[in-house]
């Protein structure tokens, strides 16, 4: 590890080990098994004696990668968008309400009726909390009521006629 201060407080630190650089971490042909890296010698013999072109030679490669499973072939790509297709229509049926078998209907409305039940207790909560409210109001108004008949009767504000 290295440090250098190129200019006041602008720091530049160099850290590096074999364990994570090696020049050789980031080659694909020693991991392949050995039949697939005599696929690969004999596609580098085609090329360099010119019997495909490079166009070709990327295909055929692209075809190793994919048996050692590096890629994932056209019809897995495919097979994946559908599956990934298919369950985004499925989470849609969903929300519109439509389901493929009684289970599961059965299961939506069972998560329904909580949250209704969950909903009606909550509603039932805050009526008993407003009725504690209204009737401390009520009480506090009563007694407002009584001083303001008070007041009235002792100072009307329209003159009374005799």
């Amino acid at each position: 590890m290295t440090v250098s201060e190129p200019s006041t407080c602008n720091y530049h630190f160099q850290f590096s080990t074999p364990y994570v650089c090696h020049p050789h971490s980031m080659l694909v042909y020693p991991t392949l098994p050995d039949h697939l890296q005599r696929e690969w010698d004999a596609l580098e013999g085609e090329l360099s004696r010119e019997l495909i072109t490079e166009k070709g030679y990327n295909k055929m490669l692209r075809k190793i990668f994919e048996k050692a499973g590096y890629y994932l072939s056209p019809d897995a790509q495919d097979q994946i968008s559908k599956q990934a297709l298919d369950g985004e229509l499925q989470v849609e049926k969903e929300k519109r309400g439509e389901f493929d078998t009684l289970l599961k209907c059965t299961e939506e409305y069972e998560k329904l009726r909580k949250e209704l039940d969950q909903a009606k207790a909550t509603i039932e909560q805050k009526d008993q909390q407003l009725a504690e409210n209204v009737g401390h109001e009520r009480n506090e108004m009563d007694w407002h009521d009584i001083m303001t008949e008070k007041t009235i009767q002792i100072c009307p504000l329209t003159p009374q006629k005799k």
